[in-house]
C-alpha cells in the first residue's frame, strides 16, 4: 500500500480513473444487455447470454484492477494492459461497421490508459514496483 509519503503518481490516478470508469460502464451495459435478453426473443439465447457474462467478468475485473492500480499493486498492470489492447480491435470494428460514437467510447479511454501506464515514467513506476516515483 502505498504511504503518504510516497503518492501515487497522477498519470496512475488518471489512468485508475479511467479503468473504473470503464470497468463500471461495461458492467451496467451488460448487465443492461442481459435484462433485454431476458426480457426479449434472441436467436440464440445462450450464446447472447454468454456474451453478456463475458462483458461482466471483463468489467469486474476491470473494477478490481483499477482498485490495484490505485494502490500501486504490480499484478493490476497486466489485466489493465491486456483488456486495454484487446479493446483496441473492438473499437476498429466498431469503426468499420459504422458505429463512430461507439468506437470512440472504446477507443479514446483505452489509447489514453495505455499511454498513461506506457508511456509515462510514473505509470511505469508501478510495472517496476518502484516506492519512489518520478512523476
Amino acid at each position: 500500500m502505498t504511504s503518504p509519503s510516497h503518492p501515487t503518481p497522477l498519470a496512475v490516478r488518471v489512468a485508475a480513473s479511467l479503468v473504473a470508469l470503464q470497468g463500471v460502464a461495461l458492467v451496467a451495459g451488460s448487465l443492461t444487455y442481459a435484462g433485454f435478453l431476458i426480457a426479449g426473443e434472441p436467436d440464440n439465447r445462450g450464446l447472447a447470454l454468454f456474451g453478456a457474462a463475458i462483458g461482466l467478468l471483463f468489467g469486474g475485473t476491470l473494477v478490481a484492477a483499477a482498485r490495484g492500480l490505485s494502490h500501486r499493486r504490480r499484478p493490476a498492470y497486466s489485466p489493465t494492459v491486456l483488456i486495454e489492447l484487446l479493446s483496441i480491435p473492438v473499437g476498429i470494428g466498431l469503426i468499420q461497421s459504422e458505429r463512430p460514437a461507439v468506437a470512440v467510447a472504446v477507443l479514446v479511454p483505452s489509447v489514453l490508459v495505455l499511454g498513461l501506464l506506457i508511456g509515462t515514467p510514473g505509470g511505469r513506476s508501478v510495472l517496476a514496483g518502484e516506492v519512489d516515483s518520478p512523476d
